[in-house]
């Protein structure tokens, strides 16, 4: 062991109580603030959606497709504020599982300590007020970054990229063409197979409503976005996106790890647009980030709330460049490969 990694380890500890205590704080006054005027509107928005196609409409707002409406029935069963609960209760209980999952040999403390800055984190208070999905897609991913390429690995990610076709989800797709060739044709053949379901069960109509609210949806302007896009196409912003681009290329050819991270990055900042919950799905790659670029991983976690407020797409520029700086190409290793599955 190095002195830098005798030392980064003697910073974790200290760091991990920093960032915990920061996100308490930062997270419970977020809570508070957006509680009242965002609890379950997005799960009011799948209730909508689902009631649009049964009575043979489509939703404006629903951007998901005509299969998620339908899957969304359940919650026009119950009471909206019931319905709300509902999907904060899916969230909160796949986010749980992943922390139990990605803290298995910490100790206790440490555990903890985790647990309390992850539900602090604003992306993930404002993710579970709101309802939204991002956790769910985080975790049909998680096969395709943690184990070997496998086509079947693929598959849960290419139910979840046909139901919710998100265009920051399209960089995870050029990472696996480099990273994942196996595990990209699962995730195809899902998606198609998903598709093929879904039109059969929705009929065609649904699905050409479906694509004019697509095609719709590029021209509305979302409060709270910040992606590269807030202030449209301008030369500034053009050029910050061929530079992410360039970024993300640069960690996907060198690194396994470095470029799912990117993927990651470059899918929030390049998105149409980008509402601050998304960011929670960079959850899925805390441990990575912190193998390749410990120091500065744990400083943008140290700030990450505030800078998320003020600042957030600087924050995420941030990220993609001290991984594009720091990523290296990892020596062929059993240690360095995806566990085994």
């Amino acid at each position: 062991m190095t002195w830098a990694e005798r030392l980064a380890r003697l910073g974790a500890r200290p760091t991990l109580l920093a960032v915990a205590t920061m996100n308490a704080i930062t997270g419970l006054a977020a809570l508070l603030v957006l509680a009242p005027i965002s609890f379950g509107l997005d799960a009011e928005a799948y209730r909508r959606g689902a009631l649009a196609v049964a009575a043979g409409g489509y939703d404006q707002d629903f951007l998901y497709s005509p299969l998620a409406a339908l899957l969304a029935t359940p919650l026009t069963w119950v009471p909206e504020a019931a319905a709300a609960v509902v999907m904060a209760a899916i969230g909160l209980a796949v986010l749980s599982l992943g922390i139990v999952v990605e803290t298995r040999g910490l100790r206790a403390l440490d555990r903890l300590l985790v647990a309390v800055a992850v539900l602090g984190f604003i992306p993930v208070v404002n993710e579970l007020l709101l309802g939204q999905t991002t956790l769910l897609v985080a975790a049909t991913l998680w096969p395709v970054a943690r184990w070997r390429d496998r086509t079947g690995h693929g598959i849960a990610f290419g139910i979840a990229m046909a139901l919710a076709p998100k265009p920051a989800l399209l960089p995870i797709l050029v990472w696996m063409l480099v990273r994942r060739r196996r595990a990209l044709l699962g995730t195809l053949l899902a998606a198609l197979v998903t598709g093929l379901v879904g039109l059969l069960a929705a009929g065609v109509d649904a699905h050409l409503r479906w694509l004019e609210v697509l095609t719709r949806a590029g021209t509305l302007e979302r409060h709270g976005n910040v992606s590269l896009w807030t202030g449209g196409l301008t030369p500034w912003s053009a050029a910050l996106a061929v530079v992410v681009i360039a970024a993300a290329a640069w960690c996907v050819w060198r690194s396994e790890d470095g470029g799912l991270i990117a993927a990651l990055v470059a899918g929030l900042l390049l998105a149409p647009y980008t509402l601050v919950y998304a960011v929670s799905i960079l959850l899925l790659v805390v441990r990575s980030a912190l193998r390749i670029a410990p120091w500065s991983t744990r400083l943008l976690a140290l700030i990450a709330n505030p800078a998320l407020i003020a600042v957030p797409a600087a924050w995420l520029g941030a990220c993609l460049l001290g991984l594009a700086v720091a990523t290296r190409p990892a020596p062929p290793s059993p240690s360095a490969s995806p566990a085994p599955r």
